[in-house]
């Protein structure tokens, strides 16, 4: 019998307009907000639906975020995981959680993909 623990979305990397040190316009942030939400909505959608026939909300999930960045500059874990912010949102909007405030940080990974750059999130159910 499957393990439906764990749910496995796939996103692109975050906007940089997502980032704690954008200085840009609010517009921008706010249609890359908007953007990565919907992404994560439909993809967490996608997963709850298809993947996973456990009964839904969770009470609550670890969230572990695996960045597959393009080159190997260094970057900053904290600023990482709060560009996600959007992302988490929308995964609690897809109703996997009851609301964001029951997505708990796991672990944060960096790796390098150049060919692929990616956010890998994997949610682990929380009893």
């Amino acid at each position: 019998m499957p393990d439906y623990t764990h749910v496995t979305i796939e996103m692109p990397l975050p906007d940089a307009a997502l980032s704690q040190n954008y200085h840009g316009h609010w517009t921008r942030r706010h249609r890359a907000a908007k953007v990565a939400r919907e992404s994560a909505y439909l993809r967490a959608l996608g997963s709850r639906t298809f993947a996973c026939p456990e009964p839904w909300p969770w009470p609550a999930a670890t969230v572990d975020l695996t960045f597959y960045w393009p080159d190997k500059r260094r970057r900053d874990k904290d600023n990482a995981v709060a560009s996600m912010k959007a992302a988490r949102d929308g995964i609690a909007d897809a109703g996997l959680v009851t609301n964001d405030e029951h997505l708990h940080p796991g672990t944060v990974d960096f790796k390098l993909d150049k060919a692929n750059p990616r956010v890998v999130i994997t949610l682990n159910r929380k009893d």
